[in-house]
């Protein structure tokens, strides 16, 4: 088989297989990061086909009503109700590489197939760590070209360098607009909590405190539906709370058949994640947390080229996604210390 010939017939066998599997590549991605399986569970992934920015209106005013008597004036003035967040897209990409000597010696009809599974595979892994590190990156981004994070939407707002690093998020100030701040619960022994009880060790005060946390963030009007933990945490909830009502083991959902332990809390999925924070637990508000991809531009492979005086060959698995939320006030983080 001539060079070219057998350059493209691995081109073209590397493609096609990728397109082959690309459904289930994307499924296997997305369900093997903890947070993302339960994000696509709550039906967070979102179409958007291009644009500059993606927008989302948030309401963040309240009308106000009067009582008024005979011969009064009317007010005729109108609160601003509602602002635009935007944000920008962010690109992921992983390279598949390929070597004339790689491609020469796996040229046999019983080769190749196995050659480019090896390579997929690999790509697949590198992908399934690159979001993972996106989505539970536990920094502050001042802008940059890698994803925001979930903890850029819910950040630690004790933090010394927070609104130093952080001041806005989609575009809105965040140190001048109180409404634009999640809930941010401390749970430290001897420390006064906002109710004025003072927390214990995780083992003795983890319910009340989840339970005090779930309550202020939803204030009774849009609770958290998406909890996520540490597995020393998980696994308190699961020995101290077991005779406990609230305590159920989620066997039903397309999580457990994933693999994944799960519990509830109020009826919501409880369940935990190696790169979840140290002692914390986060809680967040499903509703109003899209993760934006252009399907355009979804898991989509380039066309395969050569480096400059190189036999190599390279193609590029890419996408076009963002990560974001619009209600941080309906969400919080909880720390305990010492779990």
């Amino acid at each position: 088989m001539a060079l070219p010939t057998l350059t493209e017939t691995l081109d073209d066998e590397f493609t096609s297989t990728w397109y082959e599997i690309r459904p289930e590549a994307i499924d296997n991605i997305v369900d093997a990061i903890p947070i993302t399986a339960l994000l696509k569970l709550k039906g967070c992934f979102k179409e958007q086909v291009g644009s500059r920015f993606i927008e989302r209106t948030v309401k963040y005013g309240q009308k106000t009503a009067f009582a008024f008597g005979k011969g009064d004036v009317l007010p005729v003035t109108e609160e601003q109700l509602e602002t635009v967040a935007f944000w920008t897209w962010a690109y992921v990409g992983v390279p598949i590489t390929r070597t004339f000597v790689d491609d020469q010696q796996n040229a046999g009809p019983t080769k190749i197939k196995d050659y480019v599974t090896r390579r997929m595979d690999a790509a697949r892994e590198a992908l399934v760590a690159k979001y993972e590190s996106v989505f539970m990156a536990e920094v502050i981004h001042a802008g940059g070209k890698e994803p925001l994070s979930i903890f850029d939407y819910i950040p630690d707002l004790s933090a010394v360098n927070y609104f130093t690093n952080s001041s806005t998020y989609g575009g809105i100030d965040r140190t001048t607009n109180a409404w634009w701040r999640n809930e941010d619960y401390t749970a430290v022994a001897g420390v006064a909590r906002v109710n004025g009880i003072k927390a214990g060790p995780a083992q003795l005060t983890l319910l009340s405190d989840m339970t005090n946390a779930y309550n202020t963030a939803g204030r009774q009007l849009s609770n958290p539906d998406v909890i996520l933990t540490t597995q020393a945490i998980f696994e308190i909830y699961e020995q101290f709370a077991v005779a406990k009502e609230q305590l159920i083991k989620d066997e039903t959902t397309k999580l457990a058949d994933l693999g994944y332990d799960v519990l509830r809390f109020k009826g919501k999925p409880l369940t935990w994640s190696d790169s979840m924070t140290a002692s914390e637990m986060l809680m967040l508000n499903s509703a109003y947390f899209d993760v934006v991809y252009d399907p355009s531009a979804w898991f989509e492979l380039t066309p395969w080229t050569s480096p400059e005086r190189q036999l190599d060959r390279v193609a590029y698995i890419v996408s076009a996604i963002q990560n974001l939320g619009y209600n941080p006030r309906f969400n919080t983080r909880i720390k305990w210390t010492n779990v």
